[in-house]
């Protein structure tokens, strides 16, 4: 075992954040603000249609539900209940 590396454990890490797009804090649409700015970048048009599919089969009953209600998201390994069978 490298000495050099227990050190390295030892010593405290500079927390790392995750970073990825989303719409700006103040974005408004039809002068409301935007609750979904975070899922925003997955429910926009065409681009993620994997996703929108996937939402679809969790019961996001329209479009228009899909881009502007905010989605909140489960990580999970395993889930009977997948509609992709």
């Amino acid at each position: 075992m490298d000495p050099s590396n227990l050190q390295k454990q030892r010593e405290p890490e500079e927390p790392r954040y995750l970073d990825f797009p989303h719409l700006p804090d103040d974005a408004m649409r039809d002068g409301k603000p935007i609750l979904n700015k975070y899922s925003s970048t997955v429910t926009r048009d065409h681009d993620f249609p994997g996703a929108q599919a996937m939402l679809y089969a969790a019961g996001v009953p329209d479009k228009e539900t899909m881009k502007t209600a905010p989605h909140v998201g489960v990580a999970s390994v395993w889930w009977e209940g997948n509609p992709c069978k």
